[in-house]
């Protein structure tokens, strides 16, 4: 098992699939893919991508989201582990326009200006 397997399998196993909450979220087990440094998966339930990327220099994660039918996509930095499920749930079920919102409920670093 290479890296990235290992990472994606960890985001699996250790957070993923220790909820029933995923189940809501119209997984499609088809496109469920290892990425560089973690995974990603497509929601049928809100025709979304979602990616979820290790950060080793900080053991936390990134979680990005992609509406298929818009531009704008968002990204969640510097999430914990035992975050990744409650990050997402909200995600899919206040919308993108939460993600201020979202990101004060879990304490998440904002937007960062580049």
């Amino acid at each position: 098992m290479n890296e990235n397997e290992k990472i994606a399998k960890v985001i699996w196993h250790d957070a993923l699939q220790k909820s029933f909450l995923p189940f809501g979220w119209g997984l499609d087990f088809n496109d469920i893919r290892v990425t560089e440094n973690g995974t990603e998966f497509y929601l049928l339930k809100t025709e979304c991508w979602i990616e979820v990327h290790y950060l080793p220099e900080m053991n936390l994660y990134q979680i990005t989201v992609k509406p298929e039918n818009e531009e704008t996509e968002i990204t969640y930095n510097c999430v914990p582990l035992d975050k990744i499920v409650a990050v997402i749930d909200d995600t899919v079920s206040y919308g993108l326009a939460s993600y201020d919102f979202i990101c004060s409920k879990y304490g998440l670093i904002y937007k960062v200006a580049v």
